[in-house]
């Protein structure tokens, strides 16, 4: 398979390995850590969703809602 490819081409996508490899640049650990981005920000935009419903829907004056918010309304 190698004999076939010219070693103009093979050098090329052994620079292209090397850069995409690089640490901060691509590769498996970016794709991870982006993975990772990803879902902390679906979930943190979640829960934000929640405590603004539970907020909205309880009010100032109920027991749950003293009891998440209080520390607000000192």
């Amino acid at each position: 398979m190698a004999k076939t490819l010219s070693g103009d081409f093979l050098t090329r996508i052994e620079e292209n390995r090397r850069l995409y490899e690089r640490p901060g640049w691509g590769g498996a650990g970016s794709r991870f850590w982006s993975m990772v981005g990803l879902h902390a920000f679906w979930w943190l935009l979640g829960i934000s969703f929640i405590v603004t419903w539970l907020w909205l829907g309880f009010g100032q004056h109920n027991q749950v809602n003293n009891w998440l918010f209080g520390w607000l309304y000192q």
